[in-house]
């Protein structure tokens, strides 16, 4: 799995970066620390531009609520 090159940055829609993460998201619950992290950090600095979108924030929000756990 890769986080798409650049988007997010290049004013395209986020969506395939926002279904990496989820993704991931989903990888790191299920082998704890696992090598999703890396995949994780570079999804969020890729999506740090459009965080107040509805997709990016619901992302943003599981993996908080995936963190606090």
């Amino acid at each position: 799995m890769r986080i798409p090159a650049r988007r997010g940055r290049d004013g395209r829609e986020p969506h395939s970066t926002v279904t990496a993460l989820h993704e991931a998201l989903d990888i790191a619950q299920t082998t704890r620390p696992g090598g999703a992290a890396s995949l994780i950090a570079t999804a969020l600095e890729e999506l740090d531009p459009r965080r107040t979108t509805p997709p990016v924030a619901d992302v943003q929000g599981r993996l908080v609520d995936r963190l606090s756990r």
